[in-house]
């Protein structure tokens, strides 16, 4: 229960920031961005199935099943290239997460907008960082 009470406030903080509601019946391209926004922040975050996605929707009012959800996280770095708000509304959630998982998730994203010389470097730091954590236990 605690799962869908999380998803509903998320979904709502990305209402809020968007001005869009995710749940609208809809397939204007700035709903279709909010939509694949909270699909990405609850899938990565909160664990949820393709299943659950669907059902998630569907209990808010919006025809949605597993083949939509994946469709949405494929194309997710897609939306996200032609969209800038989607980087600003990942930011919003990033600040306000207190927990390492939705940041580890955005480095991930953020790594396919790298070019070769920054991952080079970033390698440098992360090796170097990690190694000074090992040495700390």
């Amino acid at each position: 229960m605690k799962k869908i009470t999380d998803a509903l406030e998320i979904a709502k903080e990305l209402q809020e920031l968007s001005g869009l509601n995710p749940f609208t019946h809809t397939r204007q391209r700035p709903y279709v961005d909010v939509r694949a926004t909270l699909t990405f922040l609850l899938y990565n975050n909160l664990n949820f199935t393709l299943a659950e996605l669907s059902r998630f929707y569907k209990s808010n009012g919006k025809p949605y099943d597993h083949a939509t959800a994946l469709h949405a996280l494929k194309n997710f770095e897609t939306y996200r290239r032609y969209n800038e708000d989607i980087d600003k509304w990942l930011d919003a959630f990033q600040d306000t997460n207190p927990h390492t998982k939705m940041q580890k998730s955005m480095i991930k994203q953020n790594l396919n907008y790298l070019s070769p010389n920054n991952i080079k470097r970033l390698n440098k730091i992360v090796t170097m960082m990690y190694e000074r954590d090992k040495e700390l236990v």
